[in-house]
């Protein structure tokens, strides 16, 4: 997406994203010098923040209270990179968004409890939110995340598998995260049921089209798109 586009949708939300840039940078602060460099590679911001920024965007068609907002936005960022660490595990993967990955710097143990404080700190941080509602979605989300990596692991070699499942399996894996940032962001800012559900069917489909896109470039991109070599996950 062009810089002036970006802006222009960040635009009403970027000084509060900036919050979230510093909830992030809390987490960083632990005893353990190792884990502590680990966390600054994995939470060095490289993206736009997307999920954060789709809570906050949410937020404003509500009661835009940061005090809940900025919680699950941090929550779901840390959700998002604490799969991408297990992902690279996983996939033996050495380049992310043209970086060395963690398992690339560090060994896969070390990665895989990275991962895990990843997503302890995730789930302390959505109960900031106060939501039993949110956080139940939260851990729904995380559920959905792992089957869909389940799914696609146990079925890499199942050439009869077909276009639903292939959809079935990134609206759990994809999907899910960017669907569980809009509702919940909805649902902190106390939106009307019919604004809840808009708001997650809009997440869900962003989702969808996100990994749909992401997938086509794997066998049209280019290195420099994709930020790690291209057919790195068709290969895995």
């Amino acid at each position: 997406m062009p810089e002036d586009q970006t802006t222009q949708i960040y635009g009403p939300i970027a000084k509060d994203l900036a919050l979230v840039e510093e909830l992030l940078e809390s987490v960083k602060s632990v005893d353990i010098f190792a884990l502590q460099k680990m966390l600054e590679h994995a939470l060095e911001s490289r993206g736009k923040r997307l999920r954060p920024a789709l809570v906050l965007l949410a937020g404003t068609f509500g009661n835009y209270d940061l005090n809940k907002l900025v919680p699950l936005g941090t929550a779901i960022e840390l959700l998002h990179t604490a799969s991408l660490v297990h992902d690279d595990v996983i996939d033996s993967a050495e380049n992310r968004r043209g970086k060395p990955t963690a398992n690339s710097l560090f060994d896969n143990a070390l990665t895989v409890l990275l991962g895990d404080f990843l997503f302890a700190n995730a789930a302390e941080m959505v109960t900031r939110t106060g939501s039993l509602k949110v956080t139940r979605l939260f851990s729904l989300t995380l559920m959905k995340m792992t089957s869909g990596e389940l799914d696609q692991d146990t079925a890499a070699f199942d050439v009869g598998r077909d276009v639903q499942s292939y959809l079935s399996r990134i609206g759990g894996k994809t999907a899910s995260l960017m669907e569980n940032a809009t509702e919940g962001g909805a649902v902190l800012a106390g939106c009307s049921n019919e604004n809840v559900e808009a708001l997650r069917s809009y997440g869900y489909n962003l989702g969808m089209a996100f990994q749909i896109v992401d997938d086509i470039l794997d066998f049209e991109g280019t290195e420099e798109i994709m930020g790690k070599p291209v057919g790195s996950d068709l290969k895995e």
